[in-house]
């Protein structure tokens, strides 16, 4: 299990697998504590042209919570995007749910959760969403690569959610 949180550090580990998964210039702040057992830090990196064509940058920002039974960490990203077309239509969001399993010691599970909010109408949004999903769940099985599946196991859900904000017309 610290291995698998270390990912999440911002050491070498993690700077070397986010240059292999098309994340680079990665650097990221120190995780602070802003409440009890909550713990913030941001990061900031660019895309290879694999991942985005436009190239583009990341701002996102991740807090870091225990799990209910103490056995692990939820960590839930916000991530911005700039130099992206229409990234001001939807919102990117990701929980990482890293779990010691008892019954299995030294497994850990690890649950990927990829969500996007789409805040406008665009007839781009499928193509979008395919686009960011694929690219996603391409990176986190390759950051997650690097473990023994012997003892790790890992999922990845995806979920959309539609917000439209102002007047929708029909036609």
């Amino acid at each position: 299990m610290e291995l698998l949180i270390e990912v999440f550090e911002g050491g070498e580990l993690e700077k070397k697998i986010m240059e292999n998964v098309g994340c680079l210039n990665n650097s990221s702040t120190e995780w602070k504590e802003t409440k009890p057992d909550i713990h913030d830090r941001r990061l900031h990196y660019k895309f290879n042209r694999y991942l985005s064509i436009f190239g583009g940058e990341v701002t996102s920002t991740q807090h870091r919570t225990p799990t209910a039974d103490g056995n692990g960490w939820v960590i839930n990203e916000t991530i911005t995007l700039h130099g992206i077309p229409l990234s001001d239509h939807f919102h990117v969001n990701l929980k990482y749910n890293l779990e010691a399993l008892q019954s299995m010691s030294p497994s850990c599970q690890v649950d990927v959760v990829i969500c996007i909010t789409w805040l406008e109408r665009s007839k781009f949004r499928k193509r979008i969403t395919r686009n960011i999903f694929e690219k996603l769940a391409h990176r986190s099985k390759e950051v997650f690569d690097i473990f023994d599946f012997n003892c790790f196991i890992f999922r990845l859900i995806s979920l959309i959610s539609y917000e439209f904000h102002g007047k929708i017309k029909i036609y």
